[in-house]
């Protein structure tokens, strides 16, 4: 049996704890929550919905995405943090469910360097009346290190 680290275990491996604490985060864990619910008349395929503003300096790690009362097969071209893409596509979000997406490295190994909203393009469907969506962005502030 062979034995692999990740890349802070090699480094802590390689060179003891102190190298291993240059990778600890050194803020807490904060999230944006936002919902949208869906008028009467529903919205066609390719809306663009917001959900909520990280602040400048924010690291997003994944999304929470929630979904009530959608009953067509919604997909969403995936997140995006002002005109940058945050995750990957969102497969269908049909009746109700969760899906947990991870943030993209390119991101979510940058603090943003100003406030920046959430938005999700809608792709395949539409989204029906009344339907709701919840997004939740769980990030960190600030840096990796102390």
């Amino acid at each position: 049996m062979t034995t692999y680290y990740g890349v802070s275990a090699t480094q802590y491996a390689a060179g003891g704890m102190s190298n291993y604490i240059t990778q600890d985060w050194d803020e807490g864990l904060m999230a944006c929550y936002d919902s949208y619910i869906s008028p009467a008349g529903a919205e066609a395929a390719a809306s663009v919905l917001t959900f909520g503003r990280l602040p400048a300096g924010a690291r997003p790690l994944f999304f929470v995405v929630n979904y009530t009362g959608v009953t067509t097969a919604v997909t969403c071209t995936g997140l995006k943090i002002g005109t940058t893409t945050a995750s990957g596509a969102i497969t269908t979000m049909a009746t109700t469910g969760m899906q947990v997406i991870t943030a993209l490295q390119a991101v979510s190994s940058t603090p943003l360097t100003a406030a920046a909203n959430i938005t999700m393009t809608t792709a395949a469907a539409t989204i029906a009346s009344d339907a709701e969506i919840e997004v939740t962005c769980f990030y960190i502030q600030g840096g990796i290190g102390v």
